[in-house]
């Protein structure tokens, strides 16, 4: 979505740092669904924390990107973007513990979810807002 709607030129780097992380989602998915090597007790969700990881660096580029440009009046997508990079940097800290949090015998492993949900929850209602206000048929 970056590459192709937000930022104004492509940068290689980024998509070097997209297909490597790629890469490592991929062998994670055939590590654990082709050669069944899950153990429930040391599973780390790291897919997750790769993925949130290349959306935040695309979200800092684009902040970046956008404040190198001063001759902007008003940021195009600027909501959305900052929307994701909360999102994503939230969801990224909710899942780096992820294990000791499954496995502590503390009310953390049902709080942490439940804030996650409600971050979850807030990211999409706000997608929906942004999609209807600028998604409905102007009259000239």
């Amino acid at each position: 979505m970056y590459n192709v709607h937000l930022l104004s030129k492509k940068n290689v780097f980024l998509i070097s740092l997209s297909s490597i992380g790629l890469l490592y989602i991929i062998a994670e998915a055939l590590n654990i669904f082709v050669f069944n090597e899950l153990d429930v007790k040391t599973f780390q969700p790291y897919m997750k924390i790769v993925v949130n990881f290349v959306v935040i660096i695309y979200a800092l580029y684009f902040i970046y990107e956008k404040i190198n440009s001063y001759n902007d009046y008003k940021f195009k997508g600027f909501g959305l973007n900052a929307s994701i990079l909360i999102t994503y940097t939230l969801t990224t800290l909710f899942f780096l513990p992820y294990n000791y949090f499954v496995n502590a015998k503390t009310l953390l492993k049902f709080i942490v979810p439940a804030f996650h949900v409600l971050i979850v929850s807030s990211y999409y209602f706000y997608i929906t807002v942004l999609i209807w206000r600028n998604g409905r048929i102007r009259k000239h």
